[in-house]
């Protein structure tokens, strides 16, 4: 019996079993039923026909992840059929901007195949700017900060080459952020300054003491504020930077401080110590070389002994302490010695007040013979000794004696040097000194002469004593130093040449200081400058601590202006 086998071709590739027997057909464009007929089927054989389902395709990506305006293409490989992408899309390249996971499917007439594996692809943005802050406001006494970038999913980069969210700066400066991430790095964040308020003022408090009552003080101060306010004793407070205290007390003894506050609010103090002793004296009995000139030797202290010196001298009284020329009418100076000359009763009007006669500051002085001497000295409100008695009678008793005590200073080989810069003075002493004898280094005032010598060093016995220059000495370029012995009272010989000290500190102001020519202007610690650098002028400025340029300040066209920091000793 023959039968019509009518077969649906689905497929490219048909496979199929016919009695017994395998067979294979292949077409580009498929088989209609009409094709394959009368195919005699004996008993009752079947005809199981097979249709191969497509493979699943192969994805690929040339990129993984896409940022803003990239992205990916995406292709399928290994469909002899149609590409469907679980986006919808049909084709076997799909070009994506967005960020997902995709699939595709392969279809034809026999059917569509499972679903490929997946790719995933990422999408990332340019971050956008952090914000910067810190972490706290700066405060006078910070010397770091610091600062943090917030907002970053990923890393950091600041303009100082730093990568961390959060960095410890200690320099002034402007400071800017930006994100960082994979797809590039953000737009800046906001600008943060950071200004550290040091160097805090510059600030130095001195007084010109010890003081005994009755005298004036002076606290002399120095400061790189706008405002310096002085505190100290008995809720004392002034506003300056120099103040003077008339009529000195022992209740204002005591530490003064100075406070310098700048403009941003940041304070710095110095303090000194300010004594006052009582007034033991209040006439000052000095003896005197008087030929060829008028020289200072020493002050004469009641139970004193001389050596007797080979030159005429003489003897002043000066008022001290409360005591001033201006409010002493007169002085009735006694002595009593070893011979007739020298017992004596004067009245003196007019300053100097001499036990001799004088001529203004020209003394008529004698050699002192070897003997006792007593001097009585009584101040008068009133000329020739009538009014009310200011002061006295205050006696000293001295003695002159003959004594082979000598003493020579040595060369000091200095030209200039600084306040508080030490000093070694060599001498050498001869003849018997006695043991409690007390050899005291003296330096001059800044014009050479010894009326009111200042101790800088002492040595009981040695030939090499360590000194320092005070700080609160005047600047000057005439200063000498000398050996003077207790007992007895005996000088050296001055230093042969006078030396410089330095200013410890100037302020050089507009007009009077101002700079026309070749000027070199130097201090040991301080130069405050509000003065100009005229045309053609050349101005070095050299100093140990600070150089202050405050308004005002100038340096003109043409000019030329340095400055050093340099140790001055």
């Amino acid at each position: 019996m023959t039968k019509k086998l009518s077969l649906i071709i689905i497929s490219v590739f048909l496979h199929f079993t016919l009695f017994g027997q395998e067979y294979s057909l292949t077409t580009e464009n498929g088989i209609t039923p009409n094709e394959l007929e009368y195919v005699e089927n004996i008993g009752t054989d079947s005809i199981p026909i097979y249709a191969e389902i497509p493979p699943k395709p192969i994805l690929t990506s040339d990129r993984d992840i896409i940022c803003d305006g990239s992205y990916a293409t995406l292709v399928a490989t290994g469909c002899n059929g149609t590409i469907i992408w679980n986006t919808g899309f049909t084709g076997t390249i799909m070009i994506v901007s967005a960020g997902g996971t995709f699939s595709a499917i392969c279809t034809n007439q026999s059917g569509a195949s499972e679903p490929s594996h997946p790719i995933v692809i990422r999408q990332f943005f340019l971050p956008e700017p952090p914000t910067v802050r810190m972490s706290s406001p700066i405060t006078c006494e910070d010397r770091t900060k610091t600062l943090i970038a917030s907002g970053c999913n990923e890393g950091v980069i600041w303009n100082s080459g730093a990568t961390q969210s959060s960095i410890t700066v200690s320099v002034s400066g402007t400071y800017v952020a930006a994100c960082v991430s994979i797809c590039g790095t953000s737009a800046s964040s906001n600008l943060v300054v950071v200004r550290f308020l040091f160097p805090f003022p510059f600030v130095m408090a001195e007084n010109t003491g010890p003081y005994q009552t009755g005298e004036s003080i002076h606290l002399n101060g120095w400061g790189t504020g706008r405002r310096l306010v002085w505190t100290g004793p008995n809720e004392f407070m002034e506003i300056g930077d120099s103040i003077k205290i008339l009529n000195a007390k022992i209740a204002e003894s005591g530490v003064y401080t100075l406070t310098v506050t700048d403009n941003d609010g940041c304070s710095k103090s110095d303090t000194t110590h300010v004594i006052v002793k009582p007034c033991s004296e209040k006439l000052r009995f000095s003896y005197v070389s008087t030929e060829p000139d008028l020289r200072y030797l020493f002050s004469l202290k009641d139970g004193m002994i001389l050596k007797k010196f080979p030159f005429k001298t003489g003897i002043l009284a000066t008022p001290v302490c409360q005591l001033d020329t201006s409010i002493v009418g007169s002085i009735r100076m006694q002595m009593s010695g070893p011979e007739s000359f020298y017992n004596r009763d004067i009245i003196e009007n007019v300053y100097p007040y001499s036990i001799l006669s004088n001529n203004g500051f020209q003394i008529f002085g004698s050699v002192f013979p070897i003997g006792e001497y007593t001097l009585t000295f009584t101040a008068y409100s009133q000329i020739s000794g009538q009014g009310d008695v200011l002061f006295g009678p205050q006696m000293v008793h001295f003695t002159i004696v003959d004594s082979l005590v000598t003493i020579n200073l040595d060369s000091l080989n200095i030209t200039e040097i600084c306040p508080g810069a030490p000093l070694t003075i060599s001498f050498t002493g001869t003849g018997n000194f006695p043991a409690d004898n007390l050899f005291e280094v003296q330096l001059s005032d800044e014009g050479g002469s010894f009326e009111n010598p200042i101790k800088i060093g002492e040595s009981m016995s040695g030939s090499l004593v360590q000194c320092s220059i005070p700080l609160n000495v005047s600047p000057g370029d005439a200063y000498r130093v000398r050996v003077y012995s207790t007992k007895p009272a005996q000088i050296s010989n001055t230093s042969f040449e006078s030396f410089k000290i330095k200013a410890r500190k100037i302020d050089l102001q507009n007009p009077d200081d101002n700079i026309n020519s070749i000027v070199n202007r130097e201090a040991s610690e301080i130069i405050k400058a509000s003065n100009k650098i005229q045309l053609n002028a050349r101005a070095s400025y050299h100093t140990g601590r600070y150089i202050l340029l405050t308004p005002g300040f100038e340096v003109h066209s043409g000019a030329i202006f340095n400055t050093q920091i340099v140790g001055c000793f």
